[in-house]
Formats: structure tokens, sequence, C-alpha cells
């Protein structure tokens, strides 16, 4: 991600109502900064949702690798998965907690539609990571969702980094 940007020779930078020029130079309009990250990443896989396509979305992706990732929880990782079925025209979702400890299936037309707790022996590794062969038959990925281990705290060291990019 670079702060390429264009510069317009023939456009003075601010103005004010009447067209009088506030700055002296030129002016610099500069598109796909990012500055922020969010804290719950969702991809939506609806667009390119293709039936014969199986996805393998990795465990952790990483925003930024001039950063000091692990250190200050620059990771997001995969905690879930929001499923449908065209055969039963139905949403479920398969998700875990922060430690991976336990798998959690959501399907509001059963259990009352609360979430139950699969077995001990369903795992991140069978119900979640990899190429997802955990899923009920039918089901495919509408949403891959992460969660950014570090918090605001990662928040802010991205934001900060990218300040200081952008600065140079």
């Amino acid at each position: 991600m670079s702060s390429q940007g264009t510069t317009f020779p023939n456009l003075a930078c601010w103005r004010n109502d009447e067209g009088e020029v506030l700055c002296s130079g030129t002016r610099t309009d500069t598109r796909g900064l990012v500055v922020s990250i969010p804290s719950m990443l969702v991809l939506d896989m609806t667009e390119v949702a293709d039936p014969q396509v199986v996805w393998d979305f990795p465990e952790m992706l990483v925003p930024s690798t001039k950063l000091q990732v692990k250190r200050n929880g620059l990771v997001y990782d995969l905690v879930g998965f929001g499923l449908y079925s065209d055969k039963a025209s139905h949403f479920i979702t398969h998700y875990t907690l922060k430690k991976h400890s336990d798998i959690f299936v959501y399907d509001g037309m059963k259990n009352n539609g609360y979430s139950m707790r699969l077995d001990k022996k369903a795992s991140f590794a069978t119900h979640l990571a990899g190429n997802n062969q955990g899923f009920p038959g039918g089901y495919k990925v509408s949403a891959a969702i992460y969660h950014l281990r570090g918090g605001t705290r990662a928040q802010d060291i991205f934001f900060n980094a990218r300040i200081i990019e952008y600065s140079n």
C-alpha cells in the first residue's frame, strides 16, 4: 500500500467560497489510503461463491509485514464461517472461541435458536481450518470471519505506522 497520488499542477491547494487561494503549491489527490483496520474482518463470499470451488481459508491473516506483528497482536485469526445451503435456502454458522478450544454451531431452526457446542471430537482443525470438511452436506462458505488478535491496541499501532509511512 503506497501513498501514490496524482498531482494537478494547474490546481492550487485550498480555496474559500469566493475562489480565493488559501495556500501556495499544488494539490495532490491520493486514493486507496488504508489508515485503519477493523477489529472484526468479514470476507463476504456471496459474490464469488462457485459451487465447484472449495475454499481453503488461512488460519491467520497479517495486514502488515513491516510491523512487529505477533508482539503487537496485528494478526487476524479465523474465528468462524457463515454457511449457506442453496438446497435448504438456509444459513448457519460455525465458530470458535478466542482460544479455539470449542467449536459452536448456530442454526436458528434448531435448539430453540441457541448455538450449540459440538462434541469434544470437533476441533478447529476439523470444523474451521483447511478445506472445511466439517461442514454439513450442501453448505458452502458465504462469509469468513476473522478477529484482530490485538484489538484496539493493534488498531492504534497500525494507524500510527500508516500515518508515519504516508507522511514520508
